[in-house]
């Protein structure tokens, strides 16, 4: 389990990863040999996943966000959701209640690359009954930043 302190390190790296481990230490008045510690600590519990680098989608081309509501054959779902797993632009996929089984997140260049994973990959998965497309507009806010304290 975590403390206060794990919580606090936590926060202080899901704001900046590349924050030094002494201006950590410094913060929580701990030495950084500690910081390092407790930071080993969390990745072996998997708290701590990865480190990873955020990119502005529009900044390389890739223009569209969009949602698609898939509603399945709930005895083929698992392999529904591997295969999603393959499909390149596929940001996320979530298993909700409602009129769908799955939502899925998928990001691409343009409508027509959107409309292609849709459908030429999504729809003809084994057991899609059927899906809807939601477009982004605009994001207001995206982040992966849980609030811990």
């Amino acid at each position: 389990m975590i403390d206060e302190t794990d919580k606090k390190i936590l926060d202080i790296l899901q704001r900046d990863v590349n924050t030094p481990l002494r201006e950590i230490g410094a913060v929580l008045n701990i030495s950084a040999p500690a910081v390092f510690k407790r930071i080993k600590k969390m990745k072996k519990m998997g708290v701590i996943r990865r480190e990873t680098v955020i990119i502005d989608p529009k900044t390389v081309g890739m223009d569209l966000i969009g949602f698609v509501g898939i509603a399945a054959e709930l005895d083929k779902l698992d392999k529904i959701v591997s295969t999603l797993m393959n499909i390149k632009g596929v940001l996320g996929i979530y298993l909700i209640t409602g009129e769908f089984d799955i939502l899925i997140k998928v990001i691409a260049r343009d409508m027509k690359s959107f409309r292609d994973i849709v459908i030429h990959k999504i729809n003809e998965i084994d057991g899609v009954v059927r899906t809807t497309t939601m477009i982004s507009f605009e994001t207001k806010k995206d982040t992966n930043y849980i609030p811990l304290l």
